[in-house]
């Protein structure tokens, strides 16, 4: 499925069920007025040509590329908060009656995404509470006070091992990671098709792994979604 077919059908999808001003990022504007994209999906039986709506053959379409994992980064000290999160992280802190990262979980989960782990640090212990009540993991970062969240996103290098990835140690803010079950210039190229970049040499005793970035909270979630749905293909 191209892009411009994946943001037509996923806005489609939003709509369908309350949570339109999800599609609001300009790639996905741009793909809404992309004409030829739209009748390939409606020829294809994904778009319902009289009404214009979601087919169930659209819904199955866009099943491998649901989302079910979240990374929440909470091991901050929230310094500019001072002096309220001297008492509290800012996780914690209460909006209308609710806890911010209660809010956060709870529409995760309303999302159909379960698989939820949470990163602490500062004030870790107020946080052990979400373990019961949401079901979620919780990851420790002891080195909150002294690094930023490099070090907590590096820390999500259990969950490419429990892909079944291979990693390396590295004091850097990369990993290098292979999968024997899965050739690594195939990965590569199956991730840079997705917009996903990473690093592959193919030189002598690392022809099989790739040099992965520790990017930003939003790059290594799409990266793990993306690994999770090429792996159950």
């Amino acid at each position: 499925m191209k892009k411009n077919e994946f943001y037509i059908l996923n806005s489609l999808y939003n709509g369908s069920i309350g949570r339109a001003d999800c599609s609001y990022a300009l790639d996905c504007v741009r793909a809404l007025s992309d004409t030829r994209a739209y009748n390939r999906l409606v020829h294809a039986g994904y778009i319902d040509k009289e009404s214009g709506c979601l087919t169930e053959l659209g819904i199955k379409a866009l099943e491998p590329y649901k989302v079910n994992n979240a990374v929440i980064l909470a091991a901050g000290s929230s310094t500019r908060f001072i002096p309220l999160s001297l008492e509290q992280p800012k996780g914690l802190f209460e909006v209308r009656g609710e806890k911010l990262i209660e809010r956060q979980i709870e529409q995760l989960q309303n999302a159909g995404i379960k698989n939820i782990t949470i990163v602490l640090g500062y004030k870790k212990e107020m946080f052990f509470y979400l373990e019961d009540k949401y079901g979620v993991k919780l990851i420790i970062n002891d080195s909150f006070n002294i690094k930023n969240n490099i070090e907590s996103l590096y820390l999500a290098k259990e969950e490419l091992k429990n892909l079944g990835f291979h990693c390396l140690d590295s004091k850097s803010n990369f990993i290098f990671a292979m999968h024997p079950d899965y050739d690594a210039k195939e990965l590569f190229e199956a991730l840079k098709e997705n917009d996903i970049y990473v690093r592959f040499w193919g030189s002598e005793r690392i022809e099989q792994y790739m040099r992965i970035t520790v990017g930003t909270r939003e790059e290594m979630e799409a990266m793990f979604a993306f690994l999770k749905k090429y792996m159950n293909k």
